[in-house]
């Protein structure tokens, strides 16, 4: 497990917003409104640590070769103990605003079905100054941690900085003064970090044939060497990075 110690600066909590905590997008849209209690509980300090040190203890499990695009069945399970994490906050926020769950539902159906009968530049009855065409910006807030796609990329994020983490560490560390002079000699401009990975040929492909895989988001093409057949392994040097974070389609209210 990476740990609290490794948690990447870009996702760190620094009071600023936090990429594992995705809520902050829709929180400009309900500012002095009465929907905005329900997202600023997700920033409280101590539920973004929690959520930063679950995406950096589990970061290193998805730093897998995926050869036919297909994810482990683990990574689902992250998803769902990442969800419980927003849903056990969400009970919390409900708590101290005396809401139940049950009222926050209905009270959010209602919503929706005004917002879509009346035109954009109008507000939102009910809601305290939030305008219908910031309500799906709002919900899709609400209910970011289900994205799955979302909770892959963050994952995927954390990885890809670790990685690059400890490859600046290691350009770093102090070299005995001969293998200085010689680097001064033959220095070359340090390139972005890579990373060895062993990728399995699967079934009906062969040497001689391209082979596409995904690490971290991203897509590799090799040419399968020779003498690699079906379920043996080949190592391959990759660069580094996360993928693009992917469009997130507008989520099912919360149950």
């Amino acid at each position: 497990r990476l740990g609290r110690d490794f948690i990447p600066a870009a996702m760190a909590f620094d009071g600023g917003d936090s990429v594992a905590v995705p809520q902050p997008r829709g929180l400009r849209e309900v500012l002095g409104t009465n929907l905005e209690p329900f997202l600023r509980g997700f920033q409280e300090d101590s539920f973004r640590i929690d959520v930063e040190e679950f995406v950096a203890n589990h970061a290193s499990a998805f730093a897998v070769v995926c050869p036919d695009g297909s994810h482990p069945l683990a990574w689902t399970h992250y998803h769902t103990e990442y969800c419980a994490l927003f849903d056990n906050q969400l009970d919390a926020i409900l708590e101290d605003l005396d809401v139940e769950r049950a009222e926050l539902l209905e009270w959010l159906l209602a919503l929706r079905g005004t917002a879509e009968g009346l035109e954009a530049g109008t507000e939102l009855p009910g809601t305290g100054g939030l305008m219908c065409e910031n309500f799906s910006d709002f919900l899709g807030a609400l209910t970011a941690s289900e994205d799955y796609q979302h909770f892959v990329w963050v994952m995927f994020r954390a990885a890809a900085d670790w990685y690059r983490r400890e490859y600046e560490l290691q350009a770093a560390a102090p070299l005995p003064d001969l293998v200085l002079e010689v680097a001064a000699v033959h220095a070359e401009p340090a390139g972005p970090p890579t990373q060895d990975i062993q990728v399995t040929v699967p079934e009906g492909v062969g040497p001689g044939e391209l082979l596409m895989v995904e690490f971290l988001g991203n897509a590799y093409q090799f040419v399968i060497p020779d003498g690699c057949h079906p379920g043996s392994a080949f190592v391959a040097t990759i660069v580094v990075e996360a993928a693009q974070l992917p469009p997130t389609p507008l989520p099912p209210l919360p149950t």
